[in-house]
């Protein structure tokens, strides 16, 4: 799951009432409806992460903290439509935004999932054996 987070891979977005959304494994990325209208439900969409040295230009989460790993990150899609190619860095909104993907870029970066529980502002869901599954 992260490693087509990190080299890219074709994603189906689906529907969740106010925005569409793209997964990796349980990690779920919301794209607005009124922000990306070439993105449409049950297109396909290739879709990569990126992790910057510094705060990225084009961050995921558009509110963040001085000290969130998340404004290290960001997601790129990519697709025609009509014919046309688009390319999209995505944002997304909220402090549950910020806090999930904060523990995305920890694992991202190799730290175990036992030390970003003990961090402040992550969220981390149950795991099992295979990974994590879910809230």
């Amino acid at each position: 799951m992260l490693q087509d987070l990190r080299y890219g891979c074709k994603k189906v977005v689906y529907d969740s009432n106010w925005s569409y959304i793209i997964s990796f494994g349980c990690f779920r990325f919301r794209i607005s409806k009124k922000k990306y209208l070439e993105v449409v439900l049950q297109s396909t969409v290739f879709a990569q992460g990126f992790l910057h040295e510094g705060t990225a230009k084009e961050c995921y989460c558009s509110e963040t903290e001085e000290s969130d790993p998340v404004r290290r990150f960001c997601l790129r899609i990519t697709r025609s439509s009509l014919g046309r190619p688009y390319t999209y860095f995505i944002q997304a909104r909220g402090d549950k935004t910020a806090q999930n993907i904060n523990a995305l870029v920890d694992l991202l970066e190799g730290v175990k999932k036992e030390d970003i529980v003990k961090r402040p502002r992550r969220v981390l869901a149950r795991w099992d054996e295979q990974g994590f599954i879910g809230h």
